[in-house]
């Protein structure tokens, strides 16, 4: 797997998508749709984040991901 993930460049405007939500939790489907990922690629995210297993998913709230996802942008040499 690569080193910087294809979504790495967007960062900015995943954040912004998130500050528009309004759900407190997000999941692998959530992420697809909002960030336009496909189901792999939305799993990878998601795990490089932190998200926990709920049942048979995976969730992260909404605030540590967009904190996740600034320290990821911020931090260039970040390989998750």
């Amino acid at each position: 797997m690569n080193s910087y993930p294809s979504w790495i460049h967007r960062i900015p405007e995943m954040i912004e998508a998130l500050a528009l939500l309004d759900r407190e939790w997000v999941d692998r489907q959530l992420v697809e749709s909002v960030f336009d990922l496909r189901k792999t690629a939305g799993f990878h995210l998601l795990r490089r984040m932190g998200a926990q297993r709920c049942g048979n998913s995976l969730v992260i709230g909404r605030g540590p991901l967009m904190a996740r996802l600034r320290e990821a942008h911020e931090n260039h040499d970040w390989r998750g």
